[in-house]
């Protein structure tokens, strides 16, 4: 997972600028509301890109664990607030701001060059991970929601094939990153089906092969 420290530093003038204006308006509680989340996403989106820094802005308060993150500006004479993790709502936003979910359908919809695209958004962080893995359950889901003894479960097969033979071609931790996301989200489509889909048919694509 990337590195998460609790601090953002050379965050451009226009994202931190309204940074600013939200601390203001929250009587620098540090807290982000729903409301705050928006004006923040739109600053950031503002020129049709996410810099190195917004990314990690968005990363660092998009994480379950409640703690302060520190951010400083640009600046040759850096600006500084402090924010604490979002939640509910304006966490939500956020998430969506640095891995809309249409972005992520799209690369499983990619074939296997999707999927190693998309095991770069779960090794992001655990909040990119637990986002990539929800929506791999939903999009696996209907593959096996389609498959049948009757068309020998063709649709989950395929599914599968075409996500291991993206992850497959990654080396290093970037392989075994991928296996364990596309593990990870098949294990929980077949719990949430009552542990119908045969084991055999997922389990293999784990790191180190068939539990």
């Amino acid at each position: 997972m990337g590195n998460i420290n609790g601090r953002v530093t050379g965050l451009n003038k226009t994202t931190f600028d309204a940074l600013e204006k939200v601390n203001v308006s929250t009587n620098r509680t540090g807290v982000l509301s729903a409301d705050a989340a928006k004006e923040l996403s739109q600053a950031i989106l503002k020129d049709g890109k996410i810099d190195t820094a917004e990314e990690d802005l968005l990363i660092e308060l998009t994480q379950d664990k409640s703690r302060l993150v520190s951010v400083s500006s640009a600046d040759s004479a850096p600006n500084q607030v402090t924010f604490g993790t979002a939640k509910g709502n304006a966490k939500n936003i956020l998430l969506e701001t640095l891995a809309p979910r249409k972005k992520i359908e799209e690369m499983i919809d990619n074939g296997a060059q999707g999927f190693k695209d998309l095991t770069k958004v779960y090794s992001r962080s655990p909040a990119d991970a637990k986002r990539v893995v929800d929506i791999l359950v939903s999009k696996a889901g209907k593959a096996w929601d389609a498959s049948s003894l009757g068309n020998r479960y063709e649709p989950l097969r395929t599914f599968i094939a075409t996500a291991y033979s993206g992850v497959n071609a990654l080396e290093g931790q970037a392989n075994t990153d991928g296996r364990n996301m596309l593990h990870e989200a098949l294990k929980q489509v077949d719990q949430n089906v009552g542990d119908r889909i045969p084991d055999v048919f997922y389990n293999w694509v784990r790191p180190g092969g068939v539990i």
